[in-house]
């Protein structure tokens, strides 16, 4: 599995044929598939991987006893800490929905299925630190800024995008926070 994972991430899910990842693991086929039946089987795992540690991770972020502008920073400086990985290629849901656009492969229910959790996480970072009605919209936003920081990173080979998208995170929560009543209203 984790020859598979780093095949898949670094070259990409349809560059990597079931043979490389027996030659690179040194395993037998019939091993390989007595545990993963089909290669989707094997793509299912990896993501299903890929997808728990992001998940541990930002949901321990989540929970903590912060602000929510803390936790944003949280968010993202786990992104920049995946930066630092000299494999960083982005994030593993794009690169796989990339290749396998359509909505029947495992890459694009598992992206689809990522980012909807994902989603529900800055959604419960921010329910109470935005106006009414507004959570949504500001859930969607945070979610193109995550996506975008992962994306343009990978391709500047930097973690600066990071950076810019905590940034224009910090000034969406100003913006959409509820109004403070002053002590006269």
């Amino acid at each position: 599995m984790a020859v598979a994972g780093e095949l898949f991430y670094r070259n990409g899910i349809g560059s990597v044929g079931v043979d490389r990842i027996i030659e690179d693991a040194g395993v037998a086929k019939a091993t390989l598939y007595k545990n993963f039946r089909s290669k989707d089987n094997l793509i299912h795992a990896y993501l299903n991987e890929k997808h728990d540690v992001t998940v541990v991770a930002l949901t321990a972020i989540a929970a903590s006893g912060q602000s929510a502008g803390e936790k944003i920073d949280g968010i993202f400086g786990y992104l920049e800490q995946l930066t630092q990985d000299e494999k960083f290629r982005g994030c593993a849901f794009v690169l796989a929905v990339a290749e396998s656009p359509l909505p029947d492969s495992p890459a694009y229910q598992w992206a689809h299925r990522h980012k909807a959790h994902v989603r529900g996480i800055f959604s419960d970072v921010l329910a109470k630190s935005v106006k009414r009605g507004q959570l949504d919209t500001v859930v969607e936003k945070m979610m193109i800024l995550y996506d975008g920081a992962l994306i343009s990173s990978a391709l500047q080979d930097s973690p600066a995008p990071i950076q810019f998208a905590l940034e224009m995170a910090h000034h969406v929560l100003r913006q959409h926070a509820p109004r403070q009543r002053s002590l006269t209203e």
